[in-house]
Parts: structure tokens; C-alpha cells; sequence
């Protein structure tokens, strides 16, 4: 008897994580179409966290809903990185996707959560619940370009190290953006809380994008 080998093809997985990540969008705009409309008008006025932002917790359902969309697309970019650079992993890890996806629920979780601890001991528990609102919402509308990223890299144009030095270029830029609005609508809490400031972005901002750099790269 002749053996065929066996190649793994995981176009499925990524399109049916693709349609779960639409899925969840379109129910968002389904139940909150007013605060959909203004979540994607971001980018060009913050008007809709003076509208949710104020009395809105992080765990808003319609939050929740694209955080789940962030978390699933975020991970799927990272599984198709691990494709195109080391795909014997993929091969010898069958549910590596669903394993890195636990693993980033987790953690990020347990960042949110760390966040609010620190709020609480600092007596700034209104102002880090409004920072971690306002940075989840970006990075949820963030999520958005990763979903029309993983459809070009899978179905138009192949993974390169162009295209992942130019995309990653976009996010950081972004993220930047975003973080550089939050603080400058604080900043004067910042600066009468320097110390602890310096000491909140080493430790729950860099830090994390340092590891990632060190486990991926």
C-alpha cells in the first residue's frame, strides 16, 4: 500500500473565523445601529464617547461583541504569521489557532482587570475605567483593518515581509494615534502622576508588545 501525504490546508479555519468576526459586526449594527454609526466615524470626531463614553461600562454588550472580533482577528493574523514563517508548527499543532486564542482572552483579561486594581489602589478608578474604554474602542475599530488584512494575505496577495513590515508600520501608527488622544485628554491628571504614569505604560503597554516580539520573532 502506497501512503499519500497528507497536506493541511487551514482555509477553512480562516474563513470560518472571517465570517464569525462578520457575524458579530453585523449583530452589533443590528442592535446598536446609532452607536455603530457613530463607533465608525472615529476617525474624523470623538463624538461618540461623549455620547457612550460617560456613563457606559467596559463591559457594554456592544463592546464586548468587537472585542470578541478583535480578539478572534488579532489571532488569526498572528496563526497565518506562524504559517508563512514557521509552518512545521502548524503542522505539528493542529489547534494552535484555538490555543492562541485562549491564550489572548486570557491575557487580556487579566490586563483589563489589572487596570481597574490599579485604579481602585490609586483612588482613579472613574478616569482608568474611561481610559480603558476609550482604548478599547479604538483598538476595536483597529480590528477592522486586520480583517481586511487576513483577506488580502489569504485570498489576493501572499504574506511578505514587505507587506508585514508595512502593515505592522500602520498599526503601531495607529495605536500611537489612539493612546496620544487618551493621554492628552488627561493630561493634566498625567503630569500631577508622572511616576506612576512612567510606571503604567512600561508595565501594561510596552511590556506586552515586547513579549509578543520575543515569543513571535
Amino acid at each position: 500500500m502506497q501512503y499519500i501525504e497528507r497536506t493541511l490546508d487551514n482555509n477553512n479555519l480562516i474563513t470560518l473565523v472571517l465570517l464569525g468576526c462578520i457575524l458579530l459586526i453585523t449583530v452589533a449594527k443590528w442592535k446598536y445601529p446609532l452607536r455603530f454609526q457613530e463607533f465608525m466615524r472615529l476617525p474624523f470626531t470623538n463624538k461618540y464617547f461623549f455620547i457612550y463614553g460617560k456613563n457606559d461600562p467596559i463591559y457594554h454588550p456592544f463592546s464586548l461583541l468587537l472585542f470578541a472580533v478583535q480578539l478572534s482577528i488579532g489571532t488569526l493574523f498572528i496563526f497565518l504569521f506562524l504559517r508563512w514563517n514557521a509552518p512545521e508548527i502548524i503542522q505539528t499543532k493542529p489547534y494552535l489557532y484555538w490555543q492562541l486564542l485562549i491564550l489572548a482572552s486570557v491575557l487580556a483579561s487579566i490586563k483589563i482587570v489589572i487596570e481597574r486594581i490599579l485604579g481602585y489602589l490609586f483612588k482613579l478608578e472613574e478616569v482608568i475605567d474611561s481610559y480603558v474604554y476609550q482604548k478599547l474602542t479604538y483598538r476595536n475599530l483597529i480590528a477592522f483593518l486586520f480583517i481586511v488584512s487576513v483577506i488580502l494575505i489569504t485570498y489576493i496577495i501572499p504574506m511578505s515581509i514587505e507587506f508585514l513590515i508595512s502593515f505592522c508600520a500602520i498599526i503601531i501608527l495607529l495605536n500611537g494615534i489612539a493612546l496620544y488622544s487618551s493621554f492628552k485628554a488627561r493630561s493634566n491628571l498625567i503630569i500631577r502622576n508622572f511616576f506612576y504614569f512612567i510606571l503604567y505604560l512600561c508595565a501594561l503597554e510596552i511590556s506586552p508588545y515586547i513579549i509578543l516580539y520575543k515569543v513571535f520573532i
